[in-house]
């Protein structure tokens, strides 16, 4: 692949996983707490928001490596948007390291 090209479908990706976050961000957030969804679901399970994120995180790189390995050639949804929600989950890990207290580490794992 030559450089225009890489730069063609990275701008691509780019434009269409900002149309994906924008239109899910007020589905799992509030204009006052875009992390709101990290907080509510580690208080239910019992964990930090750094762990439900990891968990996130790491159902959407399975579903990727499935793919990749050759495990799953028909995915129930198309690649961009597997790796768009990667990217935006980055992002929300950042905005949740830039939140970050003392408290996002000092509970249990998950279910313990």
């Amino acid at each position: 692949m030559n450089i225009d090209k890489f730069r063609t479908i990275a701008k691509h990706l780019h434009d269409y996983r900002i149309d994906i976050r924008d239109d899910k961000l007020y589905s799992y957030a509030s204009d006052e707490n875009v992390l709101e969804f990290f907080e509510k679901q580690a208080q239910v399970a019992g964990c930090t928001p750094y762990e439900v994120w990891k968990i996130m995180v790491a159902k959407q790189l399975v579903a990727v490596y499935n793919y990749m390995d050759g495990k799953d050639i028909d995915p129930s949804e198309p690649m961009i948007n597997r790796f768009s929600d990667l990217m935006n989950y980055m992002e929300l890990g950042y905005a949740l390291t830039e939140n970050h207290d003392d408290t996002q580490t000092e509970t249990e794992p998950c279910g313990v």
